[in-house]
């Protein structure tokens, strides 16, 4: 029965979605019309009115296939633009620098900020969750740094 139930809605679903309009005079205010859709043909002769333009809905359109997406080109440098491979070496080399120097300061910083969690006042909610706040953060940070040293070496 759910089977049955389910391909019936299913098949109203993908039956095409449209509506004959009719301008129809007004019966409550006269010299005055109303566009509806709820009149069949024979109540629209009927009661003398004059059917719209059909719309249909936009699902009833013809479904375009998609084309294939065609990579991107990547432009290529030219080689008057190229940095010399000794120049990348040494930039490679001071960013190594550069981020050893930050790893170790955050190492630091996270050990300070370790020492005064254990040093926190018990009753002091407030100053624990700074401090505990403040020790994740310095960990993150080494974290990330640790991350971006793998990915060099």
């Amino acid at each position: 029965m759910k089977g049955a139930l389910l391909s019936s809605c299913l098949l109203i679903a993908w039956l095409p979605a449209h509506a004959a309009l009719y301008r129809c005079p007004s019966q409550q205010e006269p010299g005055r019309s109303i566009v509806t859709n709820l009149v069949g043909d024979a109540e629209a002769r009927q009661r003398d009115c004059t059917p719209l333009a059909t719309r249909t809905s936009a699902l009833d359109a013809p479904v375009k296939p998609l084309q294939a997406a065609t990579p991107a080109r990547t432009p290529s440098i030219s080689a008057d633009r190229r940095i010399p491979v000794a120049l990348q070496r040494e930039r490679d080399t001071d960013r190594r620098a550069i981020i050893d120097a930050e790893l170790r300061t955050e190492q630091q910083l996270l050990a300070r900020a370790r020492e005064i969690v254990k040093a926190a006042p018990a009753g002091d909610a407030e100053a624990q969750t700074q401090a505990r706040q403040a020790a994740a953060r310095h960990a993150d940070n080494v974290d990330a740094l640790q991350r971006e040293l793998s990915r060099l070496r």
